[in-house]
């Protein structure tokens, strides 16, 4: 009976990547926060290779957290449902910033006529009225 052992060495970023089931671009990241590769002439782009003992290690003392998932896999009625969602939340952000522009519009038509408004109902205002009024009554008193 033959027995299929995993490698004990990986020689490139492929085999690496593939012993963990990620993307070479993926586990080249990881790098940085400590994937134990190692480079025969120490220099970052040397060739690289690893351990699968060392690899297994890390991935059992580095926080989850740290590494992220990035295989997304969704079914397809999990992706019709994703999609549906972003199709209604784009439909209510339009709503709202379509209400958002009449709320400014009114409030500026409201502004712009405050003025008009002001002059027939108050005589503390003369031709060039304060934004305080009692400083413009103060001004005429003195």
């Amino acid at each position: 009976m033959t027995t299929v052992t995993k490698p004990e060495l990986l020689n490139s970023w492929k085999e690496i990547a593939s012993y963990l089931g990620r993307g070479v671009r993926t586990v080249q990241r990881w790098e940085t926060l400590g994937l134990p590769v190692r480079r025969p002439h120490g220099h970052s782009r040397s060739p690289v290779f690893a351990f699968t003992r060392d690899l297994d290690a890390w991935l059992t003392k580095t926080p989850h957290d740290r590494v992220p998932r990035t295989n997304l896999n969704f079914g397809g009625n999990e992706l019709q449902r994703l999609i549906q969602n972003s199709i209604e939340l784009r439909t209510k952000t339009r709503a709202l910033r379509e209400e958002h522009h009449r709320a400014i519009v009114k409030l500026f038509e409201t502004l712009s006529s405050m003025p008009l408004h002001m002059k027939s109902i108050s005589p503390l205002y003369g031709s060039s009225p304060s934004r305080f009024p009692e400083s413009n009554h103060l001004r005429r008193a003195g």
